[in-house]
């Protein structure tokens, strides 16, 4: 009995893997290819990188059928459904704490997935999902490409704007689709959701149970999909950022961090790189980078330390990056500005770094000492404040004079109206906003440097 069990189960869990496997090293290789070829990225996202995200799916749909058991096929469709809503929504809504949704989603992609489920219950209310509609949902398929397609060819009538308008990215699978976004690249890209989503595991608990290869890996191909989707144009990745508290909540974190009393000004960033007690653990992350960029290919990853309290902090991030194999010398490595000293020792920065992206919610918090997760002191957490913009003007002129270049990636772009034309009178170099706001964006930045 034993063995009537156990030979179907192996067989199922081997098959699995190996399809699952088989899936996404055809996806990297078809996607690598089409970009070699010039092929647009958003069209290797449309279909290579569709269909292989679906892949295994479709394989054991078709299996299901030709074996004579099709009713797997329906049970695979919506259960597949029901899990991707309920489960990974709400695991990432729960580690994440709030998700934002894109207006765009809201506006074509949500309304899609409603007629989508629709057409479903209709075709199967009197019983077989027969061929006919099969084909029409094939249609459907096709007819939501072609409005892809079409959205595509309008936007190459976007103006061309002499400051760079960049995406803020943290998720891999949505990368091909934002890709043809007429943007100037990605100007934050979080690992963060990468190792939430995909690996779950905290770093140092990985390489304790002997898994460094597996985090590697997966932190790896998230970041060269996101790469790769908007290849040759410069993606900026961010080093680490997670609080202690939010590390606690990965796999095996209790074990390896301190329960601070306020984890947001606590142990982050660049003090967490050089500290003996997590050092290992971002040799995994300079190793990911590492392969990124030279074994992939994707050079236009670019490096950023975030919560850089001192430029002599600075340099011994650079000197253990380089310890880790990711040479500071062979790539331009960006800080995040999000700290008054860097504002305030913004020349001595820029003997460190290539370039500074101002990080405006930490950026606010600092400088007007507001928690920015109090909901009692929100009126007063304020992006716009003339202490803020203050501080930003400073670092722009400080940071031109040493020939750095200076971009934004905080949420004020995409939410505080009006910050846009400040930025713009700042003089930045570029601006990072969500993909919702990014066509209007990069209109109204045509519009203003027009009247200029």
């Amino acid at each position: 009995m034993m063995v009537d069990i156990a030979v179907p189960t192996v067989t199922f869990v081997v098959a699995l893997a190996v399809l699952l496997k088989s899936s996404d090293l055809f996806t990297t290789a078809a996607g690598r290819l089409g970009l070699s070829l010039g092929i647009s990225p958003f069209i290797i996202g449309a279909t290579i990188v569709a269909g292989g995200t679906s892949l295994p799916e479709l394989v054991s749909s078709v299996l299901a059928v030709l074996a004579g058991a099709p009713a797997i096929v329906v049970g695979s469709v919506i259960g597949s459904n029901i899990a991707n809503i309920f489960l990974i929504l709400g695991i990432a809504a729960v580690l994440g704490r709030r998700l934002r949704i894109d207006r765009e989603l809201m506006r074509v992609d949500l309304p899609l997935l409603m007629a989508s489920a629709a057409f479903l219950l209709v075709a199967v209310w009197d019983g077989p999902f027969v061929w006919y509609e099969g084909l029409l949902g094939l249609v459907g398929l096709g007819v939501y490409v072609h409005f892809t397609l079409s959205e595509e060819e309008r936007l190459d009538e976007v103006p061309d704007t002499e400051t760079e308008v960049t995406l803020v990215l943290g998720d891999p699978s949505r990368a091909f689709s934002l890709s043809h976004l007429p943007v100037d690249g990605v100007g934050l890209a979080r690992q963060e959701f990468i190792v939430t989503s995909a690996i779950g595991d905290h770093p140092l608990y990985a390489i304790a149970r002997g898994e460094s290869e597996r985090f590697v890996e997966e932190l790896r191909t998230g970041i060269a999909k996101i790469a790769a989707a908007f290849h040759p144009r410069d993606v900026v990745v961010r080093l680490s950022d997670f609080k202690s508290d939010e590390y606690r909540n990965l796999r095996g974190g209790r074990r390896y961090e301190p329960e601070e009393a306020n984890p947001m000004i606590g142990w982050r960033g660049a003090s967490r790189y050089y500290d003996s007690e997590f050092r290992e653990a971002f040799g995994l992350e300079c190793e990911a980078l590492r392969r990124v960029r030279e074994d992939v290919g994707l050079d236009n990853v670019i490096p950023m330390v975030p919560f850089c309290r001192t430029p002599e902090e600075g340099r011994r991030v650079l000197e253990l990056m380089g310890e880790f194999g990711l040479d500071p010398d062979g790539v331009d490595v960006y800080v995040m500005a999000e700290l008054p000293s860097n504002v305030v020792l913004a020349d001595r920065f820029a003997e460190v770094f290539d370039g500074f992206s101002v990080g405006s919610n930490d950026l606010t918090q600092l400088v007007l000492g507001v928690d920015r997760n109090s909901a009692r002191l929100a009126p007063l957490f304020r992006e716009d404040d003339e202490a803020v913009e203050r501080s930003i003007r400073s670092l722009v002129e400080t940071a031109h004079e040493s020939d750095r270049r200076v971009g934004i990636c905080g949420d004020a772009p995409s939410t505080v109206p009006g910050y846009v034309e400040f930025l713009l009178d700042a003089d930045v170099d570029s601006i990072g906003v969500t993909p919702d706001v990014a066509l209007r964006t990069i209109v109204r930045v045509a519009e203003l440097e027009a009247s200029d």
